[in-house]
């Protein structure tokens, strides 16, 4: 019901975006847009595609705990607070917001890296009500600490603050 309202105030669109994905989907006009002019223009996806950022609640989110990603990265719990960045087409970090934990990752490099992390910003920048959270904590990444693990000046660019013992970003 609450992606039919805001379907009809314009806020997102239905369609069958994803081929082989059964059920409607829903997305924001100007990705919808984006889509359909690719799709029109013929444009390549791989090209210049950002890094995205995926609940893991969505059914578009393909990479359950038993998925593929399972093996090489661990798994994803199904919560409303817990997202993947997919970059071309793979899981390239996991935000647990409620252990404030992050992942990578390991074959990224700091350009892939840094292009996955810039994603983060869509948990705070969405308009209301797809922005779910005013407030976003890293204090993990992995099982060691952030403070001191050298991500930090990775997150510091995209509008994270540090503090104490984690990293902060705040909606604007």
């Amino acid at each position: 019901r609450i992606y039919q309202r805001m379907e009809l105030s314009g806020e997102i669109e239905r369609g069958y975006f994803v081929e082989g994905m059964s059920g409607a989907q829903f997305g924001l006009p100007e990705a919808v847009d984006d889509l359909m002019n690719r799709t029109r223009i013929g444009r390549n996806f791989s090209d210049e595609i950002p890094a995205v950022l995926l609940s893991a609640c969505d059914p578009a989110y393909l990479f359950s705990s038993t998925g593929p990603f399972d093996s090489r990265f661990g798994k994803l719990t199904r919560l409303p607070s817990n997202y993947a960045i997919i970059l071309d087409g793979l899981p390239a970090a996991t935000i647990e917001l409620g252990s404030k934990t992050l992942r990578l990752r390991n074959d990224l490099g700091k350009e892939e890296m840094a292009k996955a992390l810039s994603a983060l910003t869509h948990l705070v920048d969405s308009p209301w009500p797809v922005r779910p959270y005013r407030k976003v904590q890293v204090s993990q990444i992995g099982d060691e600490p952030i403070i001191g693990s050298g991500i930090e000046d990775m997150l510091q660019p995209i509008g994270f603050e540090k503090e104490t013992n984690r990293m902060v970003l705040w909606s604007k």
